[in-house]
């Protein structure tokens, strides 16, 4: 047997468009102690969508929507040729330029170590480094739309049993 705190529960959401409600999948890596622990969460969770105008999906329902990777961002600033360089040469599959300056660079997730080795080898130290789960289609939320999903992150985010939270809404600060 494994304690809980041996093993996590990821959740990714997609809020197709602005006007619809958002949808959830529940993924379940690692190890699951128990089932109670795994059907408590689950109802946790669901709860919580209803409340806040979602809903649970069917396990992998919007999973294609979101790409497994290793990500790397370097705030505005940093030198992109310098950085597609490196990253390519250490097996980075893309290097993304943002409208605000900053640049993303995406690998395969077995590729993460290599890349963020290469990377902090050649001095270039990125603000985030992460294996993630990276929406595909992000979409745009304001107004009220926004400040529901706020909402709903910040009481998924709060739940005990949840590690990680992934979306592929974009926030207005």
């Amino acid at each position: 047997p494994c304690s809980s705190a041996a093993w996590s529960t990821s959740r990714a959401r997609s809020a197709r468009n602005i006007d619809a409600s958002p949808s959830v999948s529940v993924r379940r890596p690692g190890r699951v102690p128990a089932r109670s622990n795994r059907v408590r969460t689950v109802a946790e969770v669901r709860h919580a969508l209803s409340k806040h105008g979602g809903n649970l999906g069917t396990d992998g329902s919007v999973a294609f929507q979101f790409k497994h990777c290793a990500q790397f961002v370097f705030a505005p600033g940093a030198d992109e040729d310098r950085v597609m360089e490196v990253a390519l040469e250490a097996g980075a599959e893309d290097v993304i330029s943002g409208e605000d300056g900053s640049i993303e660079v995406l690998a395969a997730p077995a590729d993460f170590e290599a890349v963020k080795a290469a990377l902090e080898a050649a001095g270039l130290a990125a603000a985030v480094a992460e294996v993630t789960m990276r929406a595909e289609n992000p979409v745009e939320l304001a107004g009220e739309d926004a400040e529901r999903m706020r909402k709903l992150l910040d009481v998924l985010e709060d739940l005990d049993d949840v590690q990680d939270v992934f979306h592929n809404a974009l926030i207005e600060e």
